[in-house]
């Protein structure tokens, strides 16, 4: 399931290590494993044995004379400890009862999954976690809710590609993708009716998370005629999120020279005092910082308007251009918006090019009139 997967990190049976490619040390805690797809994760290896004493109804007794009987086997100075995935939880009684003397010994202390992965980093090279001969197909919840967990994990990774961790939307989605990734809504026994709770999990991060994406708008991207070679070209965007977000902004156009003039909060139309947000001098585009043909730059869009000035330039004459807003500036980025427009260039070779076309026509027609008449009188002069 590592392809559906959203986390970077995973608690599993320390079993699977003989699924690995290659063999792993003798008290490995953690590895990181990838599929034939190469969907990459953290796996976290917990000790089989004592999580086998974890499953209801529980004996704290037996499982700390295990416990013991590990520490004295050998050198050990970590272990991971959790219950098998039966889908039933272990009594709180018998749970509170394991921290409390966990709590109160002084030859063992607890510490969190963050704490043991700055301890136990994995090797950077990922190890191929092959399939199980025992692995059936997937039924047809189970094909159901990943086809849902994989599209909502798409969309909750767009989000987070432009906005912050933090902020609510981000995090609310995360934790509904979350919940929608447990095997138990399409565990052995399952109903349809937890099916559709897992389910409306993933539909519901995914929903959060695309109605966050679309906030992000062109809200004017109009046609524009310049006297020259080159002009300023506003293009302005709507952030409608409470929040900021970081976009690539893609502007793209034949046989024109683009670069990025400055970025400014707000709508220049109707307000005055614009506070820049990035303010460069206007660049040269006879010289190498502008880009022939296509534009890519990173720009964080405030909460409203900002205003992304485009330094535009061409010989001459009329030419189309395309803007898109993207979640980065990296290939397989993903469209937010996109917006198409033309720009027109006043030059005297244009000009003098147009003209003289003009006058061409002109000429080609007064001589066809001119033929014209003289026909007209020859056929009258022999009637």
């Amino acid at each position: 399931l590592l392809g559906q997967a959203a986390v970077d990190y995973a608690v599993a049976p320390g079993s699977l290590a003989s699924r690995l490619s290659e063999p792993v040390e003798p008290g490995s805690i953690t590895v990181r494993v990838r599929n034939e797809e190469h969907d990459r994760v953290t796996l976290i290896l917990a000790d089989d044995g004592l999580g086998g004493l974890l499953a209801p109804p529980g004996d704290a007794a037996l499982f700390f004379a295990r416990l013991a009987a590990e520490l004295a086997s050998g050198p050990v100075t970590d272990l991971v400890v959790a219950p098998p995935v039966t889908f039933e939880l272990p009594p709180a009684a018998f749970l509170e009862q394991v921290y409390r003397e966990l709590l109160a010994s002084s030859w063992l202390s607890t510490v969190t999954v963050a704490d043991l992965l700055r301890v136990h980093s994995p090797a950077s090279r990922p190890l191929l976690l092959k399939g199980g001969a025992s692995e059936s197909q997937p039924g047809y919840l189970e094909e159901s809710l990943l086809a849902a967990v994989g599209s909502a994990g798409a969309a909750v990774a767009q989000l987070s590609a432009i906005a912050d961790a933090t902020r609510l939307p981000v995090e609310r989605s995360r934790r509904l993708l979350y919940l929608a990734e447990s095997r138990f809504w399409y565990r052995a026994g399952a109903g349809l009716e937890q099916a559709n709770m897992g389910l409306l999990y993933a539909t519901g991060a995914e929903s959060l998370a695309r109605a966050e994406l679309a906030k992000v708008v062109f809200k004017k991207l109009d046609s524009d005629w310049f006297w020259g070679r080159q002009g300023t070209l506003p293009i302005l965007v709507e952030n409608k999120a409470d929040y900021p977000v970081t976009v690539g902004v893609h502007v793209s156009g034949d046989g024109l020279r683009l670069a990025i003039e400055s970025t400014k909060a707000g709508d220049p139309s109707g307000v005055k005092g614009l506070t820049p947000v990035r303010e460069e001098p206007a660049p040269d585009l006879s010289g190498s910082t502008a880009v022939t043909g296509e534009l890519t730059q990173v720009v964080e869009l405030v909460p409203g308007t900002t205003t992304i000035n485009v330094r535009v330039s061409a010989t001459g004459g009329l030419h189309g251009m395309k803007a898109r807003l993207t979640t980065g500036t990296a290939p397989d980025a993903v469209a937010l918006a996109e917006a198409a427009t033309s720009v027109g260039f006043i030059t005297l070779s244009w000009l003098a090019r147009w003209v003289g076309l003009a006058l061409g026509l002109i000429v080609v027609g007064l001589t066809a009139l001119v033929l014209l008449r003289r026909r007209k009188g020859r056929k009258a002069a022999t009637s």
